[in-house]
């Protein structure tokens, strides 16, 4: 079901509010978005219930074959509504005072900043697409985003209602985390690795039906994200920067129309790294 027009406005909005909470204003604007982009390869293999057979005398069943790629899920998306990712700005007051004995005397300077514009639309994408992970650096310090980039289109279309991903404790006392690495305090320096139980849900009606119908899946398995800052020229741009992340995972869900049982095994990799400038 598409959800109504002004949602992505408010998704927006949201996102900058998210955002000027969180971030400190610097002395200059950032006015580009600056991403640490990497590659989601989502790769499993499955099985799914077969035909029986019989020459008359014994009987027999072989299941069916099941591939399911990010490239198959990229195809599960074709024209469902999705959000064209452009960049916009928005504009933030300061107002800095000189702090002395006596009458103060004010400064006010408008700033503005680059922030993720969300327009939703729905599009069809062409099988050299890629489903990407982006993750924010400098002040754009709002959650990743995920994403399919068309080469055939100007802009990338962020689809993270369609997934569900993120570490799975038992307990639900904590993060589900366990952390080793080293953090060098006096510099912000980090190197380390995040273990955990990581759970990836797909659905392409967005978790909306009940049953699912179409092609919906989860996989859990044992997890690795290895993490750094980021440094360029001497500057940190990013903290935790992914720079790897493995999952070996199995589960279960159904493929494509037939609402099929399959058993799902495989792997999901984060990997890859580059910084863009929007």
């Amino acid at each position: 079901m598409a959800e109504p027009n002004n949602v992505s406005e408010m998704k927006g909005l949201a996102l900058i509010c998210a955002w000027l909470a969180v971030v400190a204003v610097p002395a200059e604007a950032q006015t580009s978005l600056d991403y640490w982009v990497q590659k989601l390869d989502v790769s499993l293999t499955g099985l799914a219930k077969g035909t029986a057979s019989t020459n008359g005398v014994v009987a027999g069943i072989k299941p069916a074959a099941v591939i399911l790629s990010s490239k198959e899920i990229i195809q599960a998306l074709n024209n469902k509504p999705v959000f064209a990712v452009t960049k916009g700005f928005t504009n933030f007051t300061v107002i800095e005072t000189n702090h002395v004995p006596g009458p103060d005397t004010y400064t006010t300077n408008t700033v503005s900043y680059a922030v993720p514009s969300f327009r939703e639309v729905t599009a069809v994408f062409s099988p050299a697409s890629k489903l990407l992970v982006l993750q924010p650096l400098g002040t754009n310090s709002l959650d990743s985003l995920l994403v399919i980039r068309d080469p055939q289109s100007a802009v990338d279309f962020e689809v993270s209602r369609y997934f569900q991903f993120g570490p799975s404790t038992f307990d639900g006392r904590s993060n589900g985390v366990v952390t080793q690495g080293r953090f060098d305090v006096a510099h912000d320096l980090v190197s380390a690795t995040e273990f955990s139980n990581q759970r990836l849900a797909f659905d392409d009606n967005a978790f909306a039906a009940t049953p699912p119908s179409g092609t919906h899946f989860e996989v859990q398995g044992f997890g690795q994200d290895q993490q750094f800052s980021l440094v360029r020229n001497g500057q940190i741009i990013g903290h935790q920067v992914r720079r790897l992340a493995t999952i070996a995972v199995a589960g279960t869900g159904q493929v494509r129309d037939t609402n099929e049982f399959v058993v799902l095994r495989g792997t999901v990799r984060i990997n890859g790294g580059k910084q863009e400038s929007k």
